[in-house]
């Protein structure tokens, strides 16, 4: 992404990405996990070092900044 993005914008996620939630009790252990099955717009609901937490299927989940790219304004 090469605009800086900001809780409330849209990003764009490419088919076969994975969205994951980490286990609270164990930072850093991926708990749950699920893999969009096409491309889709997501709302960003938060922003940590490396991911962004999404709104996704009802459920918050978190998706690498990398794999993912900043809905045209």
């Amino acid at each position: 992404m090469k605009s800086k993005a900001k809780i409330g914008d849209l990003i764009y996620v490419p088919s076969e990405v994975i969205l994951f939630k980490n286990d609270k009790a164990k930072e850093g252990t991926v708990e749950e996990w699920k893999k969009v099955e096409k491309p889709t717009s997501l709302l960003i609901t938060n922003i940590r070092s490396g991911t962004y937490e999404v709104y996704y299927e009802s459920e918050y989940w978190l998706v690498n900044k990398k794999q993912v790219y900043k809905n045209q304004d």
